[in-house]
């Protein structure tokens, strides 16, 4: 499980704002487990919660473009 929770911040990058529990479904991971994950990123500065608690990448973590 350790390795899709790991693709949390390339997730959200690929199909934008999320909450933990949407983030779960679309992992088939256990909510609490996504939501902890969540928060280490949030700490690290990878991830922000916007309104209503969903998770969005940081600018500085997302996908790069070739012009990049």
């Amino acid at each position: 499980m350790t390795e899709r929770l790991d693709t949390v911040p390339e997730l959200l990058a690929e199909t934008g704002p999320a909450t933990a529990p949407e983030l779960a479904r679309r992992l088939d991971a256990h909510p609490v487990a996504v939501e902890r994950r969540c928060e280490r990123l949030l700490r690290a500065g990878r991830l922000q919660r916007t309104t209503g608690g969903r998770y969005v990448v940081c600018e500085a973590d997302g996908p790069r473009r070739a012009s990049d």
